[in-house]
C-alpha cells in the first residue's frame, strides 16, 4: 500500500503549483469552497448510501478529530501558499513525518522503534538542507502556517488509524471534506472571497478546480485513509515526505523556482529514509 501515498505525493505536489496559478486570479477560500463543493457532490454520487448509513450508525466522536486536522491542515496550507513559496511549503510541511511518531508516543502511547531516531535526525538533515539550505531565506508567516498545518496532518495520520476502526475510508473522506467545506465557506464569507465565484466561468480556472476537487480531495484523501487501513500512521508519514520532491519538480518546470545542490542533497537523504523505512 506504500505505493498509494507515493501516489498521492505526486497529486499534493503539483496541486501546489496549480494553486499558486489559480490563486493569481481567485482568493484562497473562495477556491477552496468551490473545490470542497465539488469535491463532496462526487462522494455524495457515488458513495452516498454507505457514507450516510456509517455516518447514522456511528458516534461523532469516532470520527470528529481526524476530520477536524485534515480539513484544517489543508486551509492553513493553501493560504500558506499566498505568503510564500510553492517549495518552501511543502518542505516544512513535511515536518508531518517527524511529528507523527511523537503524537502516537504522546497520545496513543505507541513506542519508538529502535530505526525511528534515526531515521529522524537524518530527515532533520534533509529537511534542513531543503529549507535552510535549499532556498528557504526567512520564517515568516507563510512558515509559521505551514508547520501548524503540518502538525495537523499528523494528527490526521494518528487519529485517522483509530477512526477507520469505525467507519470507512469513503467516510472518513467525506467527513474531512465536508468540515473543509464550512470552514472555507465561513472564511470567503468573512473576507469577501465569494465575490470572486465568476472566475471560476474560465476555462483554466474550471480545470484548476476539478483536479483539486477530483484529484486531490477525493483522489488524495482517499488514497492516504485506505492507505491506513493497511500500514501505520508512522510510514505514511514518511513515504509522504516525497510531496515536497514532486513539488520542487513541479516548481522547476513550472514556475522557474530553483534549489541549491545544498537542496538537492536534502531531496536526496529524504528520499533515501523513505526506502530505508520501507526496508528495515
Amino acid at each position: 500500500m506504500i505505493w498509494l501515498i507515493v501516489l498521492q505525493s505526486i497529486l499534493y505536489g503539483v496541486m501546489d503549483i496549480v494553486s499558486k496559478l489559480a490563486y493569481k486570479d481567485m482568493s484562497v477560500y473562495c477556491f477552496l469552497f468551490i473545490r470542497y463543493i465539488l469535491a463532496a457532490g462526487i462522494m455524495l454520487l457515488f458513495w452516498r448510501r454507505q457514507i450516510v448509513a456509517e455516518l447514522k450508525g456511528n458516534k461523532v466522536a469516532n470520527y470528529i478529530v481526524p476530520g477536524l486536522c485534515m480539513s484544517c491542515a489543508f486551509i492553513f496550507s493553501n493560504l500558506a501558499l499566498t505568503f510564500t513559496a510553492a517549495t518552501n511549503m511543502s518542505f516544512i510541511r513535511s515536518l508531518s513525518a517527524l511529528i507523527v511518531p511523537i503524537l502516537a508516543f504522546v497520545c496513543l502511547k505507541q513506542k519508538y522503534e529502535k530505526k525511528e531516531p534515526f531515521l529522524q535526525m537524518a530527515m532533520l538533515i534533509g529537511l534542513y538542507l531543503l529549507c535552510a539550505k535549499g532556498g528557504l531565506g526567512q520564517f515568516g508567516l507563510g512558515e509559521v502556517l505551514t508547520l501548524i498545518a503540518a502538525t495537523l496532518v499528523a494528527g490526521s495520520l494518528v487519529f485517522g488509524k483509530s477512526a477507520l476502526q469505525h467507519i470507512s475510508a469513503k467516510t472518513l473522506s467525506f467527513v474531512q471534506t465536508v468540515l473543509a467545506l464550512f470552514f472555507c465557506g465561513v472564511a470567503a464569507c468573512v473576507t469577501g472571497g465569494l465575490n470572486d465565484i465568476v472566475q471560476a466561468a474560465s476555462m483554466p480556472m474550471f480545470l484548476y478546480l476539478l483536479y483539486a476537487a477530483a484529484g486531490c480531495t477525493v483522489g488524495g484523501y482517499m488514497l492516504q485513509n485506505i492507505a491506513l487501513e493497511h500500514i501505520s500512521a508512522k510510514q505514511v508519514g514518511i513515504v509522504q515526505c516525497l510531496y515536497p520532491i514532486a513539488t520542487a519538480l513541479a516548481a522547476f518546470f513550472v514556475l522557474g523556482e530553483t534549489l541549491s545542490p545544498a537542496g538537492i542533497a536534502g531531496a536526496v537523504i529524504i528520499t533515501l529514509c523513505v526506502l530505508l523505512e520501507n526496508i528495515l
